[in-house]
């Protein structure tokens, strides 16, 4: 496939031993996207395993980071292991430890230090290897990686966009987002704001394809289409606003036809449709009503007959990308 931008990702290996990272995190140079969602408790217990396996000499999974501009890296872990240690480093987190058959409660680094010099010593000189993508790797491509390796859920694999694309002014989405939420006038927003923003952000996604934004004569994988998405909001008003209208004359049915659709499908993919697929309903019904469809046909072919299903399970299976989506349009029209 002739993807844009195919073949430009550079990604450099750095071993850095912890204490160095750590310097670099009191620094602020070490970003992380989000506060951690687990509690103090259950990350603490981890740490307890994490420094177990430190200190019997088992080396840690590479860590990819995204290099910024000014040359600060953003974590793109998942599991948020170089941010338990450099936060026990720190003195936010403690551990339970066991010293000559007792266990000293909320134990911190400098307890460590002053008992077991030698195993605070091995942990500062724990070896890291991280896996950094270079700053001239475009964007969508450190999406692309990070998603790929760590296998983000929407909450992380946002925060970080947010970061990575600061300076694009992805901060309007929040403000389409809220717009979203009034065309609907139901409780789908009742969310974390994370959540609403990549929703909103794959609804506009949709609508760009549908109205023909973009040249179809290149195919745009799913990180590259979203990216084109956020530098278009700020110019493509019109079409937004064009697009809050259909969501608002819509609401009402989109709901009726989603708590039908949804009872169909497993928890895991019910998921997907309301995170990914919601604006593809949208644009399915805008097509109906340019030709003048009634409703009733509308619902017993999307519903009913399960297409709307079948062609979101089908999406799901493969890259999505905007010739998939437009595929999909075109078996929508054929029924119409």
């Amino acid at each position: 496939m002739n993807y844009r931008g195919a073949g430009n990702i550079e990604i450099n290996e750095r071993k850095f031993y912890l204490e160095e990272i750590y310097h670099m995190f009191r620094d602020g140079r070490i970003h992380f996207p989000m506060g951690v969602l687990r509690s103090r408790e259950k990350m603490e217990k981890e740490l307890v395993q994490l420094l177990d396996a430190v200190w019997m000499g088992i080396p840690l999974p590479a860590v990819y980071v995204s290099e910024l501009q000014n040359g600060d890296f953003l974590v793109l872990e998942k599991n948020d292991n170089l941010w338990k240690l450099l936060w026990f480093l720190d003195g936010r987190y403690t551990i339970d430890y066991w010293i000559e058959e007792r266990v000293i409660p909320h134990c911190d680094i400098q307890m460590i230090r002053s008992n077991e010099p030698r195993l605070a010593r091995a942990l500062y000189d724990t070896l890291i290897s991280l896996q950094i993508i270079d700053y001239r790797t475009p964007k969508y491509l450190h999406m692309s990686i990070g998603k790929f390796v760590e296998n983000w859920n929407v909450t992380r694999e946002q925060s970080i966009r947010e970061i990575l694309y600061d300076s694009y002014e992805i901060w309007i989405l929040d403000h389409v987002a809220k717009e979203i939420k009034q065309a609907l006038g139901h409780g789908y927003w009742h969310n974390t704001s994370y959540v609403n923003k990549y929703r909103t952000m794959y609804m506009l996604m949709y609508w760009f394809v549908y109205t023909k934004l973009w040249r179809d004569d290149v195919e745009m994988p799913e990180q590259l289409l979203l990216e084109e998405t956020i530098i278009s909001i700020k110019m493509e008003e019109h079409r937004i606003d064009d697009f809050l209208e259909a969501t608002h004359y819509f609401s009402d049915d989109i709901f009726y036809m989603l708590e039908r659709i949804l009872d169909r499908v497993s928890t895991n993919f019910r998921k997907s449709i309301w995170d990914k697929y919601l604006g593809l309903l949208i644009c399915f019904m805008e097509m109906a009503k340019q030709r003048r469809i009634g409703r009733e046909h509308v619902n017993h072919m999307l519903v009913e007959c399960g297409m709307f299903y079948e062609i979101c399970h089908r999406l799901d299976s493969h890259q999505l990308t905007n010739h998939s989506i437009e595929l999909a349009m075109q078996e929508w029209e054929r029924e119409l």
